[in-house]
């Protein structure tokens, strides 16, 4: 047994005092007549012993009150794991998860509620002299303060769920990092969760030292959870009146197989999709839908699923734009070539403008779906550098040799881009063979593979020189082993470099039954750098079209009532916007001119699938994550918590016991002074 006060331990000195009274007690005798002296020894002897018998009773019950007492002003406890009790101010860290994930249902009803008892609990357990941080997701200036514990309950009962995530490391460190500067001596941290694996992740975490650590975990009864993951198209041309399949990806996290399930798809708040599907616990499947565009502009669209109880991941929002036009810029030295024109002027879905490589607007590159340099001998530094920046957004270049004296001329501008050089020109009749058709340029460009297709015949045509810099990938070859085509990687973009030029003296490829599908698949293939949708909480750089990149006036960006301005900021050269973590809300959001309000683009915003995951951990397995010793995890108990806290602060307390053994000290002598009379001797009769 310890005590909390052991100074009033001093009090047992006040013992003396009922010693003193019953010491020097001298009380005056009654005088007794008596008529025969023979008993008087024999009665005195009787009244003596029982008036000393109840002295000593008395003086026993007064001393051990007394005692009792003292004890109770000491506040004596049995102390649990040899812990000693705290005394003086404390400051306490509460976290109160309120992810998505919380919106789960246990048997107490809704995570989040039985979190916030959880909570009060916590505070109710200490002093009102103690003081409290209250945390949840959503990190901001209040947290970095203390309150009371009326204030406390005040923030606590203003929390709600909310899209934002942290994991459990930010979390530690968050609490640990305000209570070390705190200057209080005792400092404990609480974290009440439900413990996803996806929030407490697999690094070892070490608190600092002198901070307690205390793990409060919450158990939903919700064993299943069906969530759309995320969304891609099978193909990147986006074309009016062409359909478009549109792969999604559903995934079961939940130990229930689901049969008969339906994934459907709105257009522009249009039902255009719908597929059914069956999915095993834990399984992972890819849904294609198939639909087809009439209009052009931004499209918006909006897949959903029926799952409950966990609905913020059933709901899928994104955006995509169909131009009405595909705009190609063929850039030639001294005149256009013939073929291409022929090419693309047929199908009035393509925009081709010829432009001298000397008269180019360097300010309109980034609108054209598919750059040609086509004949040129010879490209300036300044060219160079700007259609660098047009592959790193994106493009696609062409690049069809010339021969200028044996040589291409473009040798320092290939190599440049990454490319190899033009090497000797070889005349030598050849055939192409073998097509890549895996890469993504020749997919579906034939009905079947393996049918005799009539392939190019080449009668010149420029060697590739070795390129160790930037592997490239022969996407079509000659019989010979020589490379016909070769494809690179550049930024975003796309680069194409043939063997030969377009036109007769080279080969036939402009009138084989490749070069339209091959050229036209070229135009199609600029991948738009905008992202199907955005992440919210992730603070993703938001990437705008190319008027606004070229716009120096501000934007807003806008759903409903909800209005906030999109900072501008550039990164590696290249322009971006921000809504610096202000959207709240998935859904669709325009991006508006901010004079004029005018629709400029549609973004899309999706909640963060970390919270989908409905797996948790098990207590063993929350100790293990940390690095470090006396780490407390309470696990479910039929205790309340503020009980399971008091003992733990102060082990098991003894002060009520002894309040009640000094008031039934004092009631036993009260007793004793009420019924306890002393026996007076009975008077014998005179003698006559």
């Amino acid at each position: 047994m310890q005590f909390i006060f052991p100074g009033f331990l001093f009090g047992l000195l006040a013992i003396g005092i009922p010693v003193l009274i019953h010491l020097f007690n001298f009380r005056r005798f009654k005088k007794v007549l008596f008529t025969n002296v023979k008993f008087l020894k024999e009665v005195k002897q009787q009244s003596q012993k029982q008036r000393n018998l109840k002295h000593l009773l008395v003086l026993a019950a007064r001393i051990l009150a007394i005692a009792a007492l003292v004890f109770a002003f000491a506040q004596p406890y049995i102390p649990l794991d040899n812990k000693k009790a705290e005394t003086g101010q404390k400051a306490i860290s509460i976290y109160v998860d309120n992810s998505f994930s919380m919106s789960a249902v246990s048997d107490k009803g809704p995570l989040l509620e039985t979190a916030k008892a959880k909570a009060r609990e916590i505070v109710s357990a200490y002093a009102e002299s103690d003081k409290f941080q209250i945390l949840s997701n959503v990190f901001s200036g209040a947290n970095d303060r203390f309150y009371s514990k009326e204030e406390f309950i005040q923030k606590l009962d203003e929390i709600e769920i909310d899209p934002t995530t942290k994991s459990l490391e930010d979390i530690i460190q968050k609490q640990t990092n305000f209570l070390a500067n705190s200057g209080y001596k005792f400092k404990k941290t609480f974290i009440i969760s439900d413990f996803q694996k996806s929030f407490a992740g697999n690094k070892s975490i070490k608190p600092q030292a002198g901070v307690e650590v205390n793990l409060i975990p919450l158990k939903s009864s919700t064993a299943h959870n069906l969530v759309i993951d995320s969304v891609w198209f099978a193909s990147p041309v986006f074309q009016p009146n062409q359909p478009l399949n549109l792969v999604v990806r559903i995934k079961n996290l939940g130990d229930e197989s689901l049969e008969g399930g339906t994934v459907s798809l709105k257009l522009n708040a249009v039902q255009k999709s719908i597929s059914g599907f069956d999915i095993a616990a834990g399984e992972t499947k890819d849904v294609t839908l198939g639909f087809s565009v009439t209009g052009s502009g931004w499209q918006k669209a909006e897949l959903s699923l029926t799952d409950h109880p966990i609905v913020f991941d059933d709901t899928y929002h994104f955006t995509f734009q169909i131009n009405n036009e595909i705009k190609v810029l063929a850039l030639y030295q001294i005149m256009p070539n013939v073929f291409i024109q022929k090419l693309f002027n047929t199908e009035p879905f393509f925009k081709l403008e010829n432009t001298s490589i000397n008269q180019v607007d360097y300010s309109k590159l980034g609108n054209y779906d598919l750059i040609i340099l086509s004949g040129a001998t010879a490209v300036s530094s300044g060219m160079s550098q700007e259609l660098s920046n047009y592959l790193a957004n994106g493009g696609i270049l062409t690049i069809f040799p010339a021969e200028d004296k044996g040589k291409s001329g473009i040798d320092a501008f290939v190599q440049e881009m990454g490319c190899s050089k033009f090497g000797a020109i070889k005349t030598t009749p050849a055939e192409v063979s073998a097509l890549d058709f895996q890469n993504e340029l020749f997919e579906n460009i034939v009905e079947n593979e393996r049918q005799n297709l009539e392939l190019p015949k080449v009668k010149k045509y420029f060697s590739f020189a070795p390129n160790s810099i930037n592997p490239s990938l022969p996407l079509m070859k000659l019989r010979n082993g020589d490379v016909f085509l070769k494809g690179y990687d550049k930024g975003k973009g796309h680069i194409y470099q043939f063997a030969v030029n377009i036109n007769e003296d080279w080969s036939n490829f402009q009138q084989n039954q490749l070069f339209v599908p091959i050229m036209f698949r070229m135009a199609f293939m600029k991948k738009s750098c905008i992202p199907l949708a955005y992440t919210i909480g992730n603070n993703d750089l938001l990437t705008p079209i190319a008027a606004i990149k070229t716009s120096k006036k501000p934007n807003v960006l806008k759903k409903g009532s909800f209005e906030i301005m999109a900072e501008k900021i550039v990164r590696n050269n290249e322009l971006f916007l921000t809504e610096n973590n202000q959207v709240k809300e998935a859904g669709l959001y325009e991006l508006l001119d901010a004079d004029n309000k005018q629709a400029l683009q549609t973004l899309a915003f999706n909640y963060n699938r970390t919270e989908s995951d409905v797996a948790l951990l098990e207590p063993e397995e929350i100790k293990n994550l940390f690095n470090a010793e006396g780490i407390k995890v309470y696990e479910k108990s039929d205790i309340p918590l503020n009980t399971l806290i008091k003992q733990e602060e102060n082990g098991k307390p003894l002060w009520r016991l002894f309040i009640w053994l000094a008031l039934l000290f004092i009631a036993i002598e009260i007793l004793l002074l009420r019924f306890w009379k002393n026996t007076q001797p009975t008077p014998s009769p005179a003698l006559s």
